[in-house]
């Protein structure tokens, strides 16, 4: 049991990598901030940010936390939903765990009615999966409406 714990400690250790430390010092090269940089800037300070689903993807040919980060954290003294996508990894696209992770990640923010915030920077679809995200990713685009439609803020 040990050994399996330590193998889940390590795939967490992971996630600040998921693209491999090149692509991670060429983001910042650009001077861009990785997306849970992106989340802690967003928040209030010295608030709790409650990640979820960080081990989707896990055990699939797509990376640990499938290349998008999904968090519960506090704006403004406001509990919202953030979403911010994973840019070392294939450019933020898309792939089918994503798009899962993602649906999920509606289900959650509109059960609980929190507004939504989307720091999407992403090349789209995962280019050779995309037959796997085309016709399931305009179900996140009517997830957002749906949101919007149930009065519940959305800023993308």
């Amino acid at each position: 049991m040990e050994a399996l714990w330590g193998q889940v400690a390590h795939e967490f250790d992971a996630l600040e990598t998921i693209g491999g430390q090149r692509y991670v010092d060429r983001h910042r090269a650009r001077g861009k901030m990785l997306a849970r940089e992106r989340i802690e800037q967003l928040v209030d300070p010295d608030t709790p940010i409650l990640e979820l689903s960080s081990l989707a993807g896990w055990g699939t040919d797509f990376p640990i936390g499938a290349g998008v980060v999904n968090a519960i954290g506090i704006v403004e003294g406001v509990e919202v939903g953030i979403t911010a996508t994973d840019m070392t990894y294939r450019g933020g696209s898309f792939n089918p765990s994503s798009l899962d992770k993602s649906l999920r990640f509606f289900d959650i923010v509109e059960a609980n009615r929190l507004p939504w915030i989307s720091l999407n920077e992403s090349a789209g679809a995962d280019l050779p999966h995309q037959a796997d995200v085309f016709t399931r990713g305009g179900a996140s685009f009517k997830r957002q409406t749906q949101l919007s439609a149930a009065g519940i803020p959305t800023i993308t």
